[in-house]
Protein backbone atom coordinates (compact mmCIF):
# COMPACT_ATOMS: atom_id res chain seq x y z
CA UNK A 1 0.00 0.00 0.00
CA UNK A 2 1.18 3.40 -0.53
CA UNK A 3 2.40 6.23 2.30
CA UNK A 4 1.36 8.73 -0.21
CA UNK A 5 -2.78 9.24 -0.21
CA UNK A 6 -4.21 10.13 -3.48
CA UNK A 7 -3.68 14.13 -4.03
CA UNK A 8 -6.98 16.37 -4.41
CA UNK A 9 -7.32 17.62 -8.06
CA UNK A 10 -6.76 20.54 -7.05
CA UNK A 11 -4.19 21.92 -4.58
CA UNK A 12 -1.53 19.38 -5.50
CA UNK A 13 1.10 22.18 -5.02
CA UNK A 14 -0.28 23.20 -1.57
CA UNK A 15 0.43 20.19 -0.67
CA UNK A 16 3.73 19.71 -1.74
CA UNK A 17 4.29 23.20 -0.34
CA UNK A 18 3.22 21.98 3.47
CA UNK A 19 4.89 19.20 3.56
CA UNK A 20 8.28 20.99 2.73
CA UNK A 21 7.40 23.83 4.78
CA UNK A 22 7.78 21.16 7.55
CA UNK A 23 10.97 19.70 6.30
CA UNK A 24 8.72 16.65 4.97
CA UNK A 25 11.19 16.50 2.00
CA UNK A 26 11.02 12.93 1.15
CA UNK A 27 6.97 12.83 1.81
CA UNK A 28 6.99 16.15 -0.63
CA UNK A 29 9.08 14.29 -2.78
CA UNK A 30 6.82 11.17 -3.20
CA UNK A 31 3.69 12.94 -3.42
CA UNK A 32 5.31 14.95 -6.22
CA UNK A 33 6.57 11.74 -8.39
CA UNK A 34 2.36 10.27 -8.25
CA UNK A 35 1.19 13.67 -9.33
CA UNK A 36 4.11 13.72 -12.19
CA UNK A 37 2.25 10.57 -13.41
CA UNK A 38 -0.26 12.42 -14.68
CA UNK A 39 0.84 16.06 -14.91
CA UNK A 40 4.68 15.16 -16.41
CA UNK A 41 4.39 19.03 -18.13
CA UNK A 42 3.13 20.67 -15.53
CA UNK A 43 7.11 23.26 -14.61
CA UNK A 44 5.46 24.13 -11.52
CA UNK A 45 5.70 20.63 -10.21
CA UNK A 46 8.74 20.34 -11.58
CA UNK A 47 10.20 23.17 -9.74
CA UNK A 48 9.09 22.35 -6.19
CA UNK A 49 10.76 18.80 -6.91
CA UNK A 50 14.05 20.27 -7.76
CA UNK A 51 13.53 22.48 -4.80
CA UNK A 52 12.18 19.34 -2.32
CA UNK A 53 15.44 17.14 -3.89
CA UNK A 54 17.78 19.75 -3.38
CA UNK A 55 16.77 20.15 0.06
CA UNK A 56 17.03 16.39 0.81
CA UNK A 57 20.20 16.31 -0.81
CA UNK A 58 19.76 14.55 -4.07
CA UNK A 59 21.30 17.09 -6.82
CA UNK A 60 21.73 14.94 -9.85
CA UNK A 61 17.54 14.46 -9.87
CA UNK A 62 17.01 18.10 -8.68
CA UNK A 63 19.43 18.94 -11.94
CA UNK A 64 16.89 17.10 -14.11
CA UNK A 65 13.78 18.48 -12.90
CA UNK A 66 14.84 22.09 -12.77
CA UNK A 67 15.99 22.03 -16.25
CA UNK A 68 12.94 20.22 -17.45
CA UNK A 69 11.01 23.15 -15.62
CA UNK A 70 13.21 25.81 -17.59
CA UNK A 71 12.30 23.29 -20.53
CA UNK A 72 8.82 23.73 -19.95
CA UNK A 73 9.30 27.75 -19.05
CA UNK A 74 12.17 29.59 -19.75
CA UNK A 75 11.21 32.97 -17.73
CA UNK A 76 10.56 31.19 -14.56
CA UNK A 77 12.78 32.98 -12.06
CA UNK A 78 12.29 30.71 -9.05
CA UNK A 79 13.25 27.62 -11.06
CA UNK A 80 16.32 29.77 -12.64
CA UNK A 81 17.84 30.59 -8.80
CA UNK A 82 17.18 27.11 -7.97
CA UNK A 83 18.63 25.83 -10.95
CA UNK A 84 21.73 28.37 -10.69
CA UNK A 85 21.78 26.27 -6.55
CA UNK A 86 22.06 22.86 -8.43
CA UNK A 87 24.67 24.26 -10.26
CA UNK A 88 26.60 25.49 -7.69
CA UNK A 89 26.49 22.72 -5.65
CA UNK A 90 27.59 20.64 -8.31
CA UNK A 91 30.71 23.14 -8.89
CA UNK A 92 30.05 24.50 -12.02
CA UNK A 93 29.88 28.32 -10.39
CA UNK A 94 30.23 30.08 -14.14
CA UNK A 95 26.93 28.04 -15.33
CA UNK A 96 25.72 29.23 -11.83
CA UNK A 97 26.08 32.30 -12.12
CA UNK A 98 24.92 32.99 -15.73
CA UNK A 99 21.56 31.04 -13.96
CA UNK A 100 21.27 33.43 -11.45
CA UNK A 101 22.01 36.50 -13.84
CA UNK A 102 18.77 35.45 -16.11
CA UNK A 103 16.79 34.89 -12.36
CA UNK A 104 18.27 39.11 -11.76
CA UNK A 105 17.28 40.06 -15.36
CA UNK A 106 13.28 38.91 -14.78
CA UNK A 107 13.40 40.14 -10.98
CA UNK A 108 15.85 42.31 -10.17
CA UNK A 109 15.41 42.69 -6.37
CA UNK A 110 15.30 38.47 -5.95
CA UNK A 111 17.49 38.09 -2.82
CA UNK A 112 17.87 34.73 -3.05
CA UNK A 113 19.83 35.58 -6.54
CA UNK A 114 21.57 38.19 -5.40
CA UNK A 115 23.12 36.06 -2.39
CA UNK A 116 23.46 33.03 -4.52
CA UNK A 117 25.22 34.94 -7.12
CA UNK A 118 27.56 36.43 -4.33
CA UNK A 119 28.62 32.91 -3.19
CA UNK A 120 29.05 31.73 -6.27
CA UNK A 121 31.27 34.94 -6.94
CA UNK A 122 32.95 33.89 -3.87
CA UNK A 123 34.21 30.73 -5.57
CA UNK A 124 35.65 32.33 -8.18
CA UNK A 125 37.44 34.64 -5.65
CA UNK A 126 35.89 37.63 -7.36
CA UNK A 127 35.20 39.09 -3.75
CA UNK A 128 34.64 42.83 -4.81
CA UNK A 129 31.39 41.71 -6.64
CA UNK A 130 30.16 39.41 -4.08
CA UNK A 131 30.59 42.04 -1.60
CA UNK A 132 28.61 44.55 -3.15
CA UNK A 133 25.75 41.98 -4.27
CA UNK A 134 25.80 40.80 -0.27
CA UNK A 135 25.40 44.50 0.56
CA UNK A 136 22.70 44.58 -1.66
CA UNK A 137 20.40 42.15 -0.42
CA UNK A 138 21.48 43.15 3.37
CA UNK A 139 19.70 46.87 2.24
CA UNK A 140 16.83 44.68 0.27
CA UNK A 141 16.32 42.21 3.49
CA UNK A 142 17.62 43.17 6.79
CA UNK A 143 17.81 40.49 9.23
CA UNK A 144 17.78 37.60 6.75
CA UNK A 145 19.85 34.51 7.97
CA UNK A 146 21.05 33.66 4.49
CA UNK A 147 22.36 36.68 3.55
CA UNK A 148 23.80 37.01 7.13
CA UNK A 149 25.31 34.06 6.08
CA UNK A 150 26.75 35.11 3.08
CA UNK A 151 27.85 38.44 4.40
CA UNK A 152 30.14 36.23 7.08
CA UNK A 153 31.62 33.66 4.11
CA UNK A 154 32.73 37.09 2.08
CA UNK A 155 34.14 39.07 4.88
CA UNK A 156 36.14 35.68 5.90
CA UNK A 157 37.13 35.47 2.59
CA UNK A 158 38.10 39.39 2.69
CA UNK A 159 39.42 39.66 5.92
CA UNK A 160 40.98 36.16 6.57
CA UNK A 161 40.36 35.17 10.62
CA UNK A 162 43.89 34.81 11.48
CA UNK A 163 44.49 38.40 11.14
CA UNK A 164 42.70 39.27 14.56
CA UNK A 165 44.58 36.57 16.63
CA UNK A 166 47.83 38.48 14.68
CA UNK A 167 47.09 42.01 15.34
CA UNK A 168 46.47 40.85 19.15
CA UNK A 169 49.71 38.82 19.79
CA UNK A 170 51.86 40.83 22.16
CA UNK A 171 55.13 38.69 21.72
CA UNK A 172 54.88 39.24 18.22
CA UNK A 173 54.28 43.36 18.18
CA UNK A 174 56.50 44.16 21.13
CA UNK A 175 59.46 42.28 18.98
CA UNK A 176 58.52 44.58 15.65
CA UNK A 177 58.35 47.49 17.17
CA UNK A 178 62.00 46.94 19.10
CA UNK A 179 63.07 46.46 15.42
CA UNK A 180 61.49 48.83 13.80
CA UNK A 181 62.63 51.31 16.65
CA UNK A 182 65.98 50.19 15.81
CA UNK A 183 65.51 50.71 11.89
CA UNK A 184 63.91 53.74 11.48
CA UNK A 185 66.44 57.23 12.01
CA UNK A 186 64.44 60.24 11.70
CA UNK A 187 63.13 61.78 8.67
CA UNK A 188 63.46 58.23 7.03
CA UNK A 189 61.12 56.90 4.66
CA UNK A 190 59.87 53.01 5.48
CA UNK A 191 57.85 50.46 3.03
CA UNK A 192 55.88 48.52 5.04
CA UNK A 193 54.76 45.45 2.18
CA UNK A 194 51.44 43.61 3.08
CA UNK A 195 50.51 46.44 5.49
CA UNK A 196 47.33 44.56 6.73
CA UNK A 197 45.65 46.71 9.23
CA UNK A 198 48.53 49.03 8.79
CA UNK A 199 50.07 48.24 12.39
CA UNK A 200 53.76 47.77 11.39
CA UNK A 201 53.03 51.10 9.52
CA UNK A 202 51.90 52.43 12.82
CA UNK A 203 54.76 51.45 14.61
CA UNK A 204 57.62 52.64 12.04
CA UNK A 205 55.41 56.45 12.22
CA UNK A 206 55.47 57.00 15.68
CA UNK A 207 59.27 55.33 15.35
CA UNK A 208 60.03 58.82 13.69
CA UNK A 209 59.73 58.12 10.14
CA UNK A 210 59.49 60.87 7.64
CA UNK A 211 56.67 58.79 5.49
CA UNK A 212 55.53 55.42 5.20
CA UNK A 213 54.43 53.98 2.23
CA UNK A 214 52.45 51.01 2.38
CA UNK A 215 51.04 48.29 0.09
CA UNK A 216 48.59 45.79 1.18
CA UNK A 217 46.90 44.55 -1.96
CA UNK A 218 43.67 43.39 -0.56
CA UNK A 219 41.79 45.80 -1.42
CA UNK A 220 38.70 45.73 1.46
CA UNK A 221 41.83 45.23 3.80
CA UNK A 222 43.80 48.36 2.41
CA UNK A 223 40.61 50.47 3.08
CA UNK A 224 40.67 49.57 6.99
CA UNK A 225 44.49 50.15 6.88
CA UNK A 226 43.54 53.78 5.60
CA UNK A 227 41.01 54.02 8.16
CA UNK A 228 42.95 52.89 10.89
CA UNK A 229 45.78 55.24 9.87
CA UNK A 230 43.55 58.33 9.92
CA UNK A 231 41.82 57.13 13.23
CA UNK A 232 45.05 57.24 15.46
CA UNK A 233 46.25 60.97 13.67
CA UNK A 234 49.03 59.61 10.97
CA UNK A 235 47.56 60.27 7.58
CA UNK A 236 49.59 63.02 6.84
CA UNK A 237 52.79 60.38 7.15
CA UNK A 238 51.09 56.90 6.06
CA UNK A 239 50.09 56.41 2.21
CA UNK A 240 47.96 52.83 2.15
CA UNK A 241 48.41 51.64 -1.67
CA UNK A 242 46.00 49.36 -2.47
CA UNK A 243 48.36 47.66 -4.79
CA UNK A 244 50.73 44.11 -4.72
CA UNK A 245 54.42 45.69 -4.19
CA UNK A 246 55.68 44.22 -7.50
CA UNK A 247 52.97 46.65 -8.74
CA UNK A 248 54.38 49.86 -7.78
CA UNK A 249 55.98 52.26 -9.91
CA UNK A 250 59.33 53.08 -7.81
CA UNK A 251 59.10 56.60 -10.00
CA UNK A 252 54.89 57.68 -9.35
CA UNK A 253 54.01 55.75 -6.12
CA UNK A 254 57.33 56.56 -4.32
CA UNK A 255 59.01 59.84 -3.49
CA UNK A 256 62.30 58.21 -3.81
CA UNK A 257 63.33 54.19 -2.92
CA UNK A 258 63.23 53.61 0.64
CA UNK A 259 65.31 53.19 3.72
CA UNK A 260 63.87 50.73 5.40
CA UNK A 261 61.73 47.98 4.44
CA UNK A 262 59.29 46.00 6.81
CA UNK A 263 57.26 43.27 5.06
CA UNK A 264 55.65 40.73 7.97
CA UNK A 265 54.68 38.02 4.33
CA UNK A 266 55.50 35.48 6.35
CA UNK A 267 53.59 32.06 7.17
CA UNK A 268 54.30 29.59 9.23
CA UNK A 269 57.00 27.39 6.85
CA UNK A 270 58.44 31.28 6.49
CA UNK A 271 57.61 31.14 2.36
CA UNK A 272 54.12 30.60 1.61
CA UNK A 273 53.17 33.90 1.15
CA UNK A 274 56.11 34.56 -1.42
CA UNK A 275 58.41 36.45 1.23
CA UNK A 276 61.24 35.44 -1.20
CA UNK A 277 60.29 37.39 -4.53
CA UNK A 278 58.32 39.53 -2.58
CA UNK A 279 61.43 40.73 -0.99
CA UNK A 280 64.31 39.97 -3.58
CA UNK A 281 61.62 42.52 -6.05
CA UNK A 282 61.84 45.15 -3.59
CA UNK A 283 65.61 44.73 -2.66
CA UNK A 284 66.33 45.18 -6.56
CA UNK A 285 63.37 48.09 -7.33
CA UNK A 286 62.48 49.47 -4.20
CA UNK A 287 64.98 50.09 -1.87
CA UNK A 288 68.05 52.16 -1.48
CA UNK A 289 71.59 50.85 -0.82
CA UNK A 290 72.36 49.84 2.84
CA UNK A 291 67.88 49.72 3.25
CA UNK A 292 67.62 48.33 6.90
CA UNK A 293 64.94 44.96 6.05
CA UNK A 294 63.09 43.99 8.58
CA UNK A 295 62.76 40.40 8.70
CA UNK A 296 66.30 40.26 8.04
CA UNK A 297 66.92 36.12 8.37
CA UNK A 298 64.48 33.20 8.91
CA UNK A 299 65.40 29.48 10.02
CA UNK A 300 63.29 26.24 9.71
CA UNK A 301 64.83 24.11 12.84
CA UNK A 302 63.24 20.92 13.58
CA UNK A 303 63.61 18.03 16.09
CA UNK A 304 62.15 14.27 16.63
CA UNK A 305 59.33 13.54 19.09
CA UNK A 306 57.51 11.24 20.65
CA UNK A 307 53.35 11.36 21.13
CA UNK A 308 50.72 8.85 20.29
CA UNK A 309 48.39 11.03 20.58
CA UNK A 310 49.84 13.08 17.67
CA UNK A 311 50.67 10.28 15.72
CA UNK A 312 46.76 9.12 15.40
CA UNK A 313 46.27 12.19 13.40
CA UNK A 314 47.85 10.70 10.33
CA UNK A 315 48.50 6.79 11.62
CA UNK A 316 46.01 4.00 12.83
CA UNK A 317 46.84 0.33 13.65
CA UNK A 318 43.48 -0.98 14.98
CA UNK A 319 40.33 -0.36 16.51
CA UNK A 320 38.04 -2.21 18.57
CA UNK A 321 40.73 -5.13 18.03
CA UNK A 322 40.22 -4.79 14.10
CA UNK A 323 43.64 -4.32 11.84
CA UNK A 324 42.61 -0.98 10.10
CA UNK A 325 46.65 -0.20 8.93
CA UNK A 326 45.35 -0.47 5.33
CA UNK A 327 43.90 3.38 5.84
CA UNK A 328 47.74 4.53 6.14
CA UNK A 329 48.11 4.33 2.16
CA UNK A 330 46.36 7.66 2.07
CA UNK A 331 47.44 9.12 6.06
CA UNK A 332 48.27 12.80 5.96
CA UNK A 333 52.00 12.57 6.09
CA UNK A 334 52.07 16.54 7.19
CA UNK A 335 50.11 17.70 9.98
CA UNK A 336 49.83 21.54 11.36
CA UNK A 337 49.75 21.51 14.62
CA UNK A 338 49.01 23.28 17.76
CA UNK A 339 51.04 22.14 20.41
CA UNK A 340 48.38 22.94 22.79
CA UNK A 341 46.53 19.65 21.89
CA UNK A 342 49.26 17.21 21.97
CA UNK A 343 52.06 16.20 24.43
CA UNK A 344 55.23 15.79 22.35
CA UNK A 345 58.36 14.42 24.38
CA UNK A 346 61.54 15.14 22.41
CA UNK A 347 64.30 12.62 20.87
CA UNK A 348 66.77 14.67 19.72
CA UNK A 349 68.57 18.21 20.27
CA UNK A 350 67.25 21.13 17.51
CA UNK A 351 68.78 20.93 14.51
CA UNK A 352 68.74 23.74 11.92
CA UNK A 353 67.64 21.91 8.28
CA UNK A 354 67.69 25.44 6.14
CA UNK A 355 68.34 29.21 6.12
CA UNK A 356 66.95 32.14 4.47
CA UNK A 357 68.81 35.58 4.39
CA UNK A 358 66.57 38.64 2.95
CA UNK A 359 69.14 41.11 2.76
CA UNK A 360 70.59 39.42 -0.02
CA UNK A 361 74.22 38.84 2.37
CA UNK A 362 73.87 35.06 1.49
CA UNK A 363 72.21 32.69 -1.68
CA UNK A 364 68.90 31.50 -1.23
CA UNK A 365 69.46 28.05 -0.86
CA UNK A 366 66.44 25.68 -2.58
CA UNK A 367 67.42 22.26 -1.23
CA UNK A 368 69.66 20.87 2.14
CA UNK A 369 70.71 17.75 3.48
CA UNK A 370 71.48 16.77 7.16
CA UNK A 371 70.83 14.18 9.80
CA UNK A 372 69.12 14.36 13.37
CA UNK A 373 70.14 12.10 15.96
CA UNK A 374 68.36 10.48 18.86
CA UNK A 375 69.65 11.59 22.06
CA UNK A 376 67.17 9.33 23.73
CA UNK A 377 65.32 5.90 23.34
CA UNK A 378 61.43 6.01 22.77
CA UNK A 379 59.62 5.64 20.03
CA UNK A 380 59.99 8.60 16.86
CA UNK A 381 56.01 9.46 16.58
CA UNK A 382 56.79 12.41 13.69
CA UNK A 383 59.25 15.00 12.73
CA UNK A 384 57.98 18.41 14.26
CA UNK A 385 59.50 21.45 12.56
CA UNK A 386 59.37 25.22 12.75
CA UNK A 387 60.25 29.09 12.18
CA UNK A 388 62.57 31.00 13.84
CA UNK A 389 62.91 34.55 12.49
CA UNK A 390 65.48 37.30 12.80
CA UNK A 391 63.86 40.21 12.74
CA UNK A 392 67.04 41.94 13.27
CA UNK A 393 70.42 40.81 14.77
CA UNK A 394 69.19 41.42 18.30
CA UNK A 395 65.40 40.44 18.16
CA UNK A 396 63.95 37.11 16.84
CA UNK A 397 60.33 35.21 16.66
CA UNK A 398 61.00 31.87 17.53
CA UNK A 399 57.77 29.27 17.29
CA UNK A 400 58.96 26.42 18.52
CA UNK A 401 56.58 24.18 20.15
CA UNK A 402 56.69 23.04 23.87
CA UNK A 403 58.78 19.48 23.50
CA UNK A 404 58.43 19.35 27.38
CA UNK A 405 61.76 21.14 27.86
CA UNK A 406 60.37 24.63 29.07
CA UNK A 407 62.59 26.07 26.04
CA UNK A 408 59.65 28.00 24.73
CA UNK A 409 57.17 30.81 25.25
CA UNK A 410 53.25 30.81 24.61
CA UNK A 411 52.14 29.28 21.36
CA UNK A 412 51.24 32.07 18.61
CA UNK A 413 47.81 31.77 17.37
CA UNK A 414 48.60 32.59 13.64
CA UNK A 415 51.43 31.22 13.06
CA UNK A 416 51.66 27.16 13.94
CA UNK A 417 54.46 24.55 13.91
CA UNK A 418 54.31 21.23 11.65
CA UNK A 419 54.90 17.61 12.35
CA UNK A 420 55.59 14.91 9.70
CA UNK A 421 54.32 11.86 10.72
CA UNK A 422 56.31 8.59 10.66
CA UNK A 423 54.57 5.78 9.39
CA UNK A 424 55.57 3.47 11.03
CA UNK A 425 56.88 4.83 14.10
CA UNK A 426 60.42 3.76 15.03
CA UNK A 427 62.16 2.62 17.97
CA UNK A 428 65.36 4.45 18.32
CA UNK A 429 67.87 4.67 20.78
CA UNK A 430 70.67 7.14 21.54
CA UNK A 431 73.07 7.96 18.09
CA UNK A 432 70.59 6.54 16.05
CA UNK A 433 70.52 8.88 12.83
CA UNK A 434 67.30 9.70 10.46
CA UNK A 435 68.68 11.52 6.95
CA UNK A 436 66.26 14.83 6.19
CA UNK A 437 65.97 16.28 3.01
CA UNK A 438 64.12 19.88 2.54
CA UNK A 439 63.31 21.56 -0.74
CA UNK A 440 61.28 24.20 -2.22
CA UNK A 441 60.29 25.72 -4.54
CA UNK A 442 60.26 29.88 -3.48
CA UNK A 443 56.54 28.85 -2.60
CA UNK A 444 56.23 25.36 -0.91
CA UNK A 445 58.87 24.15 1.12
CA UNK A 446 59.01 19.87 1.44
CA UNK A 447 60.70 18.03 4.48
CA UNK A 448 61.21 14.59 4.28
CA UNK A 449 62.82 12.10 6.20
CA UNK A 450 64.14 8.50 5.59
Amino acid sequence: MSMVSEPRAAGYLEDIIQLAARHEYWRAIDLGRTVLARRADDPALHTLLGRCLLAAGDGRAAYAHLQRALTLHADDAEALILFGDCLARAGQLARAIQSYDEALRLAPDTVAALTGKAMALVGLHRLDEAASLIERAERLAPGDAETARGRRLVHAHQVPRWHFPMVNEERRNAAFEKAIRAAVRPGDLVLDIGAGSGLLSLLAARAGAGRVIACEVNRPLAEIAREIVAKNGFSEIIEIIPKASQQLDPNVDLPRRADVLVAEVLDSAVIGEGALETIEHARHHLLAPGARIIPARARIRAALVESLPLWQQGGVENALGFDLTPLNRFQPELIGIEDRRYPLARLSADRELIAFDFTGAEPVPYAARCTIEATRAGTAHALIYWMTVDLDAATALDNRPDLGDGGRQEPFEHWGAFARILNPPRPVAPGDTFPIAVHHNRQFLEVLIS
